[in-house]
């Protein structure tokens, strides 16, 4: 790891939780919740690792502290820490300690989750595409974001979640497990999903924050979370989805098509469960790729809605890997899939039409 010392010499820009700055000329950003708010001529400590790096989540230096600061000091709302042990560490408090029963009071129930349609990504730049989709099908819908603790911890790193919140799009943020910043914090993914039911949302959208990490490894990526998050949540009673991931794009072989990630994950998931395809013949292949990897899932083809047009109406542009989303066809159409089948499943969860819907139902 690598620290210097520098100065701000101007605040490019800023929104709740951050400040993207530049320090000695370089660019940087300051999680203003954990060292406060910066000036024109502060002297700061940067951690400059990921620059030097030149790692997909580098490009900026993370302020570490303000010199100019003898102390900051902004109690929580609870007794629950996040970034735990490190000196970041921050008391943020979370929805499962204010929702829990006293300690004299019995033990609660496991919950149901009562049917909510989750899709469950495994990159951050999905969850775009898919509120997008659910928009274009259901019209306005009340759509949750859990953003799990697999690769960024501070939410506000996310421009493309402040910019879905701004919008619309999205109805609520909460970070769940070691990450931070959303409207609601939870303890765990699951008890994430659980408040956004509390709050009212018709569908939820779960991912890791910017910034994944994949090796060669067979089970060397964090999107392998997808496998126990999907399992979890449909033992609990919601309809959840592993958000397979296509590219028709993508130079690495082992991403092109069916990427090998979603191939491990659909292998690995231990409870029945479905995998939408559009109708189109991106569909088919996709279909047939699935197919065989495990007997547990099935292929339910959907119709497509129209994630690209309700994104543009609303000025969100998304990139993914470098490129565009837009630009990549089989991204596009897999993830369009998904919203009308999550639109589709918050529909019967919320009693909209007829039928309770099951497995393999319709």
């Amino acid at each position: 790891m690598e620290f210097r010392t520098g100065r701000v010499e101007e605040i490019l820009s800023e929104r709740p939780g951050l400040q993207r700055v530049t320090v000695d000329g370089e660019p940087a950003y300051a999680l203003t919740a954990i060292v406060g708010e910066l000036a024109v001529g502060d002297p700061v400590v940067v951690n400059t690792t990921a620059v030097s790096l030149g790692l997909g989540t580098g490009g900026h230096h993370v302020v570490h502290w303000n010199l100019n600061r003898s102390e900051v000091s902004r109690p929580g709302p609870g007794h629950l820490m996040k970034a735990r042990y490190l000196s970041e560490q921050i008391d943020t408090g979370a929805w499962d300690e204010f929702s829990a029963p006293g300690p004299d009071d019995p033990p609660p129930p496991i919950p149901d989750l009562g049917g909510i349609p989750v899709a469950v990504c495994s990159l951050h730049s999905h969850i775009g595409v898919v509120a997008a989709a659910v928009r274009s099908r259901l019209g306005e819908a009340r759509v949750g974001y859990v953003m799990t603790d697999a690769a960024s911890l501070p939410l506000a790193m996310s421009n493309l979640v402040a910019e879905l919140r701004d919008c619309g799009l999205l109805s609520l943020s909460v970070s769940a497990g070691q990450a931070f910043g959303g409207e609601l914090e939870a303890l765990t993914p699951a008890s994430g999903v659980e408040a956004c039911v509390d709050r009212g949302m018709e569908a939820v959208i779960v991912a890791m924050g910017p910034g994944h990490a994949g090796t060669g490894a067979a089970l060397g990526f964090t999107g392998l979370e997808v496998v126990g998050l999907v399992d979890l949540l449909n033992g609990l009673g919601a309809r959840a989805t592993p958000v397979v991931r296509w590219s028709d794009t993508d130079p690495r072989l082992r991403h092109q098509g069916l990427s090998h990630h979603s191939r491990t994950v659909l292998s690995l998931l231990a409870r029945p469960f479905e995998v939408p395809v559009p109708p189109t013949e991106l569909g088919g292949r996709l279909a047939r790729e699935i197919s065989g990897l495990n007997p547990l899932g099935r292929v339910r083809e959907v119709s497509m809605s129209d994630p690209v047009g309700v994104l543009r109406r609303h000025g969100v542009r998304i990139r993914s890997m470098g490129r565009p989303v837009a630009d990549d066809r089989g991204t596009i159409e897999t993830l369009a899939a998904v919203g009308t089948w999550v639109g589709d499943r918050s529909e019967v969860a919320t009693g909209s039409v007829g039928g309770s819907g099951s497995l393999g139902g319709q």
